[in-house]
């Protein structure tokens, strides 16, 4: 549903019908600028917008590349496409003019071939959002005026620890917890979702750095997503932080673990690692796949697998291990045939029973 239908049918009925999601994404970059041109807007999802680029994942240089092809073309994106799901809508524009009708300029040295280096210690924390994250959006409320036992019905049918309490136009009024509710029972407060409210629950939109609220979610338990309105768009809970933590940190535990198991003693010093070897240091992941080409060293392995398959393993891994390294913030969604080869390999490395290195 194009934004020009979007907006007729609001028009007319009240009512916003959403993207549909019937619309294909536009072909190039190019026919992107143009439906701007001619709708004022045009949406679609961050997969779809980076996708324009020829990319499929949010790596900090993807985004910095995109962020600089819009800019190219007198673009804007809102929200930014590194605030929501890869699968969350944004809504591109032209970019806002000054009052002599110029576009704002992009600072020199941004060209689109190349990528502008980072600062030694700049982290890339500004392309983690509360909105990249999955959190439940589909959020049960109750209305400030409804019976208490409402709310403690909907909670223990739901497990939730909290629900918002919202007025009738989902405009957060309040938090109820299963705390709120003991202290108004033992206070004989009443029987109403009044007598239990938390009226300044801890808040997050979208756009805003995940780091830095972490240790509001570690303390509270939960954060209610709000957008500029005060509307209730969903619920971000500690629960949902750890699954996203497990996500993130198994890929690198695994990788670590099997790069330790890999073998270094029993190589030959006449293979291509003689110059490693040599200066003290451990071969890295991605100088293995080289190595267990070499027959000799495979035959001085003497393992009981197909050398042609491990290396194939091995390659995958390192390659694995590569798009991890440089801030693929969309990878333990989006690689989990990765994540399992490397499952696979570290399984195949136990077996040989090969102590690993400190």
């Amino acid at each position: 549903m194009t934004p020009a239908h979007r907006v007729e049918t609001l028009a007319q009925t009240g009512v916003d019908p959403g993207y549909k999601g019937a619309v294909e994404p536009p072909a190039d970059p190019d026919a992107l600028e143009q439906d701007v041109r001619d709708e004022g807007t045009r949406q679609l999802t961050a997969r779809d917008l980076i996708g324009l680029w020829g990319w499929q994942r949010r790596t900090g240089d993807v985004i910095d590349f995109v962020d600089r092809g819009l800019a190219a073309r007198g673009l804007q994106v809102a929200p930014h496409f590194t605030e929501v799901q890869l699968d969350g809508l944004v809504t591109v524009s032209a970019e806002e003019t000054t009052l002599t009708g110029e576009t704002a300029q992009e600072p020199s040295g941004t060209d689109l071939g190349h990528t502008p280096t980072r600062a030694a210690g700049e982290d890339l924390s500004r392309h983690w959002r509360i909105g990249s994250l999955p959190f439940a959006r589909d959020v049960v409320t109750v209305g400030f005026d409804e019976p208490l036992s409402r709310a403690i019905t909907r909670m223990v049918q739901g497990d939730f620890s909290q629900l918002p309490v919202v007025n009738r136009n989902n405009v957060l009024r309040g938090v109820v917890t299963w705390e709120s509710i003991a202290r108004a029972q033992l206070g004989h407060r009443g029987a109403t979702i009044a007598a239990a409210l938390d009226s300044h629950p801890l808040t997050a939109q979208e756009q805003e750095e995940l780091f830095v609220r972490i240790d509001d979610i570690q303390r509270h338990g939960f954060l209610i997503v709000t957008d500029g309105d005060n509307l209730v768009l969903g619920i971000l809970t500690a629960s949902d932080l750890a699954d996203q933590l497990k996500l993130r940190v198994e890929p690198f535990i695994l990788l670590g673990e099997a790069e330790r198991r890999l073998p270094v003693d029993e190589l030959p010093t006449g293979s291509g690692v003689r110059k490693t070897r040599a200066s003290g240091k451990y071969l890295t992941l991605g100088q293995y796949p080289e190595v267990l080409k070499e027959d000799a060293c495979w035959a001085r392995l003497a393992w009981p697998y197909e050398q042609d398959d491990l290396v194939r393993r091995v390659t995958s891994v390192k390659e694995y291990r590569n798009e991890l390294a440089h801030w693929d913030m969309d990878a333990p969604e989006t690689k989990t045939e990765a994540l399992t080869e490397t499952k696979q390999l570290l399984s195949l490395l136990k077996l040989i029973d090969h102590d690993p290195r400190p």
